[in-house]
């Protein structure tokens, strides 16, 4: 990537603008995609789509301490999908402050260890197989999660942290996502709906845990829906994402134009130079890190401990505590959409 922001207005190189020959509007799409001319939205959703699907297999254990009881029976272990039904309902893992503590800051640690390794790799490689791979990390990790609680804590404590490190992708995919699909005019609000899947993920999987724990499949099923819901949207990833939607099969020559628009050669071919002495030494950066750190630690800090603090301190069942638990997140996206409008619009 360049040195300016990826998805900064300003770039002082060639422009391009002008590469679209006049009358492009009548111009057919290339693909045969029902929506070539819009496609940068379609993947935009489906970014925002994996993004909660990361976080959400991270968070899911934040509701389910509520609901899980005594051991997993040994029948557990040599069941799949098409027999869950026959997990029992209710089982006994009570955690105390420090192990429930641990579990927490493991994941924490693997999400730090894999930040700058997973931004190595998408200046290296882009995001298709970088993301798709750390997809599947969640996934599986998620799956795993009841049979792992079962043999023990520590092999709980090795999930999260995988599933730490897979959080740590979500971060630096936002920026090629911005980066590569977003047209300049655009780029405030992609980057304000794709940084909404921490509420998102609050909203969505708070009130399904609460269903699927007091379902007759118990608290197991929550990582079992979670874990095909991520294998199925890291699918479609891999099938419908390109780190270069000039050549997307699916993208028309007028949707090139748009999202290639005023854009230089090296931002639109993915620059692999990356200055971070000179990013860590800027003072608007590093204004805009203290900022966000602020930001992620109170809202991680609320959507962590809600679900408890319903449960156990103002005594709501567990499913009303899903669906009030949700209400937190939602709140935080509406004003994140309006100032991703608002950044595009001021000048």
């Amino acid at each position: 990537m360049s040195a300016q922001n990826p998805c900064s207005n300003e770039y002082p190189m060639k422009n391009i603008s002008n590469e679209i020959t006049e009358g492009l509007e009548d111009e057919q799409p290339d693909g045969k995609f029902i929506i070539s001319h819009r496609f940068r939205y379609f993947i935009l959703i489906l970014g925002v789509a994996c993004l909660t699907s990361i976080s959400s297999n991270l968070s899911a254990l934040n509701f389910t301490f509520i609901c899980m009881r005594k051991p997993l029976n040994e029948t557990m272990l040599d069941v799949s999908f098409s027999n869950a039904t026959n997990l029992p309902s209710k089982g006994d893992f009570m955690y105390t402050t420090n192990e429930k503590s641990a579990l927490l800051w493991t994941a924490a640690i693997g999400s730090m260890i894999a930040t700058f390794p997973f931004s190595y790799l998408y200046t290296q490689y882009g995001a298709r197989y970088v993301f798709f791979i750390a997809g599947m990390i969640s996934t599986i990790s998620t799956l795993l999660v009841p049979y792992a609680a079962n043999a023990g804590l520590y092999h709980l404590l090795a999930l999260r942290f995988l599933l730490g490190v897979a959080y740590a992708a979500d971060f630096a995919a936002i920026g090629i996502l911005c980066s590569r699909w977003a047209s300049l005019k655009q780029n405030a609000i992609f980057i304000s709906f794709l940084t909404c899947f921490t509420p998102i993920s609050s909203a969505i999987t708070n009130p399904v845990s609460g269903i699927l724990c007091e379902s007759r499949f118990g608290w197991p099923a929550v990582y079992y829906v979670h874990a095909g819901a991520s294998f199925i949207l890291f699918i479609m990833w891999l099938y419908f994402y390109t780190d270069h939607p000039g050549k997307h099969r699916n993208v028309s020559m007028i949707e090139r134009e748009k999202i290639h628009r005023n854009k230089s050669e090296a931002h639109i071919n993915g620059d692999k130079y990356v200055p971070y002495w000179e990013i860590i030494k800027n003072p608007v950066i590093l204004a805009v890190w203290l900022n966000a750190f602020v930001d992620l630690v109170s809202a991680l800090f609320m959507l962590t401990y809600v679900p408890t603090y319903l449960n156990s301190v103002l005594h709501f069942d567990v499913k009303k505590t899903g669906w009030l638990a949700a209400l937190p997140g939602l709140s935080h996206i509406p004003p994140k959409l309006l100032c991703g409008q608002l950044s595009d619009r001021i000048k």
